[in-house]
């Protein structure tokens, strides 16, 4: 993953914001229990709700693989025009077309994106 990763994938100003927030104890330990408690809620609806595997992790992103007929792309196109963005994983190696990764982020905003995969399942339009 190390040799495809843009070198430049944070600009200064959002390096300046990271170290500032890091040296704030409190902040860091809060974002880490939102993190940790979101992470596990997420992970667990996922694999209950679509029965996709979810594989552990300790990043604020989880690493998702679909079922055989499923692909990551069709899934973020359709995301996309829910005005979702995931990553599909594809180009990495050791990964495929069915694998893809979601930032772990606030209860509303993983509940919208659990309502959005839900409507796409129920519209029958599979992933």
């Amino acid at each position: 993953m190390k040799r495809k990763q843009v070198p430049w994938s944070v600009n200064g100003l959002a390096l300046a914001a990271g170290e500032a927030c890091c040296a704030e104890p409190e902040y860091e330990r809060k974002t880490r229990e939102l993190i940790a408690g979101e992470r596990s809620y997420l992970s667990r609806r996922i694999r209950e709700s679509f029965g996709w595997h979810v594989w552990p992790g300790q990043a604020n992103f989880l690493l998702i693989r679909l079922h055989p007929h499923q692909t990551a792309g069709e899934l973020q196109l359709k995301l996309g025009k829910k005005g979702i963005m995931i990553r599909s994983c594809a180009m990495y190696t050791g990964l495929t077309e069915r694998d893809f990764r979601i930032a772990v982020r606030s209860r509303e905003d993983n509940d919208r994106l659990l309502d959005a995969l839900a409507g796409i399942a129920e519209e029958g339009e599979g992933c």
